[in-house]
């Protein structure tokens, strides 16, 4: 969040409603789609207000709102602004000399100048967070006319500074300062083209940090220029709030999200603002895994519902059938929800949950005793931690140990979490949770071939025997059939 007395772009004057553990990125892929900087944003979810005012900025941003585009354009502006305005203060912070303090001081109060006028420009949004920002900066207005003032005052000092040169030559080292007049050399250069002497431009001079020898030179060989510099840093110094800077991560935040809705866009995926819930659910129509943008593959939309009279989902059927890819899609589109970011999908609701929590292997290889110990360690932290308003999601946790006691440990994590109020869909291959009192989700296989997977996922309430009927179909049988086999060979 920006400290100091401005308005927060991305908060204004809310506080998140909790925190997502940085594990959930891992587990998503979300790491590989998105840079750090605005996973650490992703990571504290949204109430219901804001979430609904940043939905407001980026129908702006993404297009859905035609009835002004300007929006957009200000917006890049203004982050071209922020960023130009975030290097100049790194560069005036880091100033070796006085001569290179007082120059890159002007350039920050410049960048300074600048970004506050788009600032306060800025039109076309009505979301709470653009309206308060702009008018903020509109009321200081008066102050930033004074700055600009100021700068234009000072410009012939800071070009005079900023143009000074060295000339080394046999006979020593000159410090050429241009004044108010013409300089000799330029005087020569201009007749002598004007009589038709072709003078070839001087070769670009690689930049360099000034010394300190040098620094002090030209400040003793320009007193009045330094002293109207020195004049201009002491009289707006403390004026400039440096945490002005932390915008350029908010905008950014922004159009990183914007442009991987772009990149989906493109992919041909739908993208939608889902409505906020004052119940606790997350429906999804049509959904899709994002994190499959970074492979060259089909990708198949399914659909997600939880509420609170179904909050808790097993999810099983054959291996390679698209479970993991529905659990992520979910996850994924619930941590964009709760930033007040589209989801991926045609239309959706959610309810603002506090937490967000994910238990997914670390590889493919589900043996040693090590290995569950230190995933049963895992999932024990998430099912101390997780409490009502958290949405959970757990992936073959348990799945290094046997049928009997990961069956056991997969419904004792399953109660705990559904007793505590949290949501959460999990993901197994202990086709026996079927029996028990839990929602169940299948994949769907391919009725005219029971061995192509179709990467659909259903809501199924007998599970194991519709599971059984696709391993029967496959082989050409039905349950009658196979019974009248099993009374002639007991």
């Amino acid at each position: 969040m920006i400290h100091g007395k401005f308005p927060s772009l991305l908060w204004g004057e809310h506080e998140p409603a909790g925190e997502i553990a940085p594990q959930a990125f891992v587990d998503t892929k979300l790491d590989a789609l998105l840079p750090e900087s605005t996973l650490k944003i992703l990571a504290l979810p949204c109430t219901a207000p804001l979430i609904a005012a940043r939905q407001e900025v980026f129908k702006k941003l993404c297009g859905m709102d035609s009835s002004n585009d300007s929006f957009s354009t200000q917006f890049e502006a203004l982050g071209g602004a922020s960023t130009s305005l975030a290097q100049a203060y790194d560069a005036y912070a880091t100033a070796q000399n006085k001569l290179e303090e007082l120059l890159l001081f002007r350039r920050y109060a410049q960048k300074y100048a600048e970004f506050s006028r788009l600032a306060e420009n800025i039109s076309g949004c009505d979301s709470d967070l653009v309206l308060g920002f702009a008018g903020y900066f509109s009321e200081l207005s008066g102050q930033t006319s004074k700055l600009e003032q100021a700068l234009a005052e000072t410009s012939g000092a800071a070009a005079r500074l900023s143009k000074a040169t060295l000339t080394f030559s046999p006979h020593g080292t000159s410090l050429d300062c241009p004044d108010a007049t013409e300089p000799i050399a330029g005087r020569i250069r201009r007749l002598a083209e004007e009589l038709g002497y072709n003078i070839p431009p001087r070769r670009p001079q690689k930049e360099i940090r000034t010394e300190p020898f040098y620094s002090e030179a030209m400040l003793r060989r320009l007193p009045d220029e330094a002293r109207e510099l020195e004049d201009f840093l002491n009289k707006f110094k403390s004026a400039l709030d440096p945490s002005i800077t932390a915008y350029r991560g908010e905008i950014a935040f922004y159009l990183t999200m914007r442009d991987f809705y772009r990149r989906a866009a493109k992919a041909g995926l739908p993208f939608a603002f889902p409505s906020v819930s004052e119940r606790p659910v997350f429906r999804l129509r049509d959904m899709y895994d994002p994190s499959l943008l970074l492979k060259n593959c089909e990708i198949v939309p399914n659909d997600a519902e939880f509420d609170e009279r179904e909050s808790f989902f097993f999810l099983t059927g054959a291996n390679g059938g698209g479970k993991t890819t529905y659990l992520r899609g979910v996850a994924i589109n619930l941590i964009h929800a709760l930033a007040g970011a589209p989801v991926v999908a045609k239309s959706g609701e959610v309810w603002p949950f506090s937490a967000v929590y994910t238990h997914f292997p670390a590889d493919e290889n589900f043996t040693g005793s090590g290995r569950l110990v230190e995933e049963a360690a895992r999932a024990d932290e998430i099912l101390s931690r997780a409490k009502a308003g958290a949405f959970v999601f757990m992936n073959e946790t348990y799945s290094g140990t046997d049928a009997e006691r990961g069956l056991d440990l997969t419904l004792r994590a399953a109660r705990i979490l559904r007793d505590k109020g949290a949501m959460g869909l999990y993901v197994t291959h202990f086709h026996e949770v079927a029996d028990y009192d839990f929602p169940m989700l299948n994949t769907v296989m391919d009725p005219t071939d029971p061995s192509r997977r179709t990467y659909r996922i259903m809501k199924s309430s007998a599970l194991r025997s519709s599971f059984a009927r696709d391993i029967l179909r496959k082989y050409g049988l039905d349950p009658e059939s196979l019974m009248r086999r099993m009374e002639v060979h007991p």
